[in-house]
């Protein structure tokens, strides 16, 4: 039996479900900017890293783009588990888990030798497990924001989080920077690791546990909402083909590997080139230009264009996904644009000179690209999660999330990985490397365009299926005879070839 039976009751201001469930996310916004505090700056840091674990000034890029790739495929295998585990237990349990994990790995990183043989294996074991505590965190919180908030808030909360998570990179990233310059490399991970301790004790005290499926869909919302009815379905061989394997959500797939991959590149080469020779920006320097771009950029992108995806998304889901394809469209000419700009060369004195950078022409052109990239990513996550939550069930949420951060985690990965031994062939040569490399982001638009095509059929596929299972739960709460269940994946009308 699906049900618990009990006596219906009205929804009144005291009903956490029905009227305050917008306001039990709050401390998920305060994670995601510690989380980004904590992990933010290893890409920034990457010179002064290599150094660290190796001892000889010598910058290993293929070895660097290993760890760094270590942990992003410690998320993907993470993930993946984390994901189903997501939609059947306690979300609040799973993701005290995924911080500890986090915190662990973290602060004992600290603790890490230096230029000794055992220093790197040391490395790749802290990254490794900061990497399976980060994997759960997206597919926790997809499947939690699901029932927690309704369909019209669900933008605007990913807007604020995406805001709080690149403030919190941004000041995470000029935190390590000085740090790591200065050499108290250690404090940095002991710092890290204590603010996620921290944030598990305002996890276990005010993160609260929504009612799964109550925000699905509008009749099984106000079924669950006003009664004790409890949505415990599962997905089976049925729901799974004719959802999980919907066309949105295998273009999904496929898009998120091209568009994590160049990203993931981009990232690994972008700070080693301004830091090395003839640029030689700083990385304080870096972190500066972040702040005072990145985090106005972040800010716009994510609340800006998340209440403008609202907007939009109410009248057609397809505007959502025409403001990813601007998104990618327009990340990819910014990463391009970074290589192409002429950069005034520099000494290391003057590396470290913010003001002079801004006497420069190129430094408010660079500064105006970091505005750009961090704006259009607001927009693509925004929008993103929103469609993954429309065309999937309640009980699919955390799996599919989990899959598809599985395949963009393993591009992730392999993106600095790429990206360092084209650069060690090379001898060096990020221009050449950046084309080389960015060309295999381009299928990632076109993939989204062909997604306008079949989104609207498979939104519509999820509503009825809830719409059945509403009357299925209705009948059953008032002891009627079920309904046909074979009506719940298929409708009884003629099958569209898709």
């Amino acid at each position: 039996m699906l049900i618990k039976k009990s006596t219906p009751h009205k929804i009144n201001e005291s009903d956490t479900s029905a009227k305050e469930t917008p306001f039990i996310v709050w401390p998920i916004y305060i994670l995601r900017f510690l989380i980004a505090i904590a992990v933010a700056g290893i890409m920034l840091n990457m010179l002064v890293l290599s150094d660290i674990i190796w001892q000889d000034q010598t910058f290993y890029p293929l070895e660097m783009g290993i760890l760094i790739g270590t942990r992003t495929w410690g998320m993907a295998v993470s993930g993946l588990l984390i994901g189903r585990l997501a939609d059947k237990f306690s979300r609040k349990f799973l993701l005290l888990i995924m911080v500890f994990l986090i915190a662990a790995g973290r602060f004992l990183n600290a603790f890490a030798p230096m230029g000794e043989p055992i220093s790197y294996g040391y490395f790749l074991f802290c990254f490794s497990l900061t990497g399976l505590g980060l994997g759960g965190i997206e597919p926790i919180i997809l499947s939690y924001t699901n029932d927690a908030l309704s369909k019209e808030k669900r933008s605007r909360f990913f807007g604020i989080q995406e805001s709080s998570r690149q403030v919190g990179a941004t000041f995470g990233t000029i935190l390590s920077a000085i740090l790591f310059q200065f050499g108290y490399w250690k404090l940095y991970f002991w710092i890290a690791g204590s603010i996620l301790f921290i944030i598990m004790i305002i996890l276990w005290i005010y993160l609260k546990e929504p009612k799964r499926g109550q925000n699905s869909q509008k009749d099984l919302s106000n079924l669950l909402n006003s009664t004790d009815i409890v949505y415990e379905y599962q997905l089976n061989a049925k729901t799974v083909k004719s959802t999980i394997f919907s066309p949105t959500n295998i273009i999904a797939f496929i898009e998120g590997i091209f568009t994590w991959l160049i990203f993931a590149i981009a990232l690994y080469m972008i700070y080693p080139y301004l830091q090395s020779e003839p640029y030689n920006i700083s990385p304080i320097a870096n972190g500066i230009l972040m702040i005072i771009f990145g985090m106005p950029g972040a800010i716009f992108g994510g609340i800006v264009f998340g209440k403008i995806s609202d907007t939009f998304g109410k009248r057609n889901i397809k505007w959502r996904v025409i403001l990813i394809i601007f998104s990618i469209i327009t990340l990819f000419i910014s990463i391009v644009l970074v290589f192409v700009i002429p950069l005034q060369p520099l000494t290391p004195e003057e590396g470290n000179n913010i003001i002079l950078l801004f006497s420069y022409p190129s430094g408010w052109m660079f500064g105006l690209i970091i505005f750009t990239i961090r704006a259009v990513l607001g927009i693509y996550n925004v929008n993103q999660n929103p469609i993954i939550q429309a065309i999937n069930l309640p009980e699919a949420q955390g799996t599919v999330s989990s899959w598809g951060q599985f395949l963009e985690t393993i591009a992730n990965g392999l993106g600095p990985v790429i990206a360092g031994y084209i650069l060690s062939v090379n001898e060096g040569n990020y221009f050449e490397a950046a084309w080389i490399t960015l060309l295999l982001g381009i299928p990632g638009a076109f993939l989204w365009i062909l997604a306008l095509k079949f989104i609207n059929s498979d939104v519509a596929r999820i509503q009825r299926i809830l719409k059945l299972r509403t009357k299925e739960l209705h009948e059953r709460n008032n002891g009627i005879k079920e309904i046909d269940l074979k009506e719940i994946v298929e409708p009884n009308e003629k099958k569209k070839k898709i």
